[in-house]
């Protein structure tokens, strides 16, 4: 797997969004859409973070590799705290 955040140096003015989700769990897309749409809109660096899974991450990379986007690994899990749900972006 090709690794394009290892040595990532971003403009400070970068387009960065770190919250993502594909339709692996509450997104409304397709991972491959997901990242033909973040590619199309100039995205520098994402992180896909669906809900308790890290099965697809490896393959969303890969897919956004492909575009010489980088994708950092992430996943937000679910928690309760006190007896309320929460979510812990990881």
């Amino acid at each position: 797997m090709t690794r394009l955040t290892s040595h990532l140096t971003l403009d400070p003015n970068a387009s960065i969004d770190l919250h993502m989700h594909t339709n692996y769990s509450d997104g409304k897309w397709p991972a491959q859409q997901l990242i033909d749409y973040l590619v199309a809109e100039g995205y520098d660096l994402v992180s896909v973070t669906d809900h308790d899974r890290v099965d697809m991450v490896a393959s969303i990379q890969d897919l956004a590799a492909e575009k010489n986007l980088p994708v950092l690994s992430g996943v937000e899990m679910s928690t309760e705290w006190n007896g309320n749900m929460g979510h812990v972006l990881c």
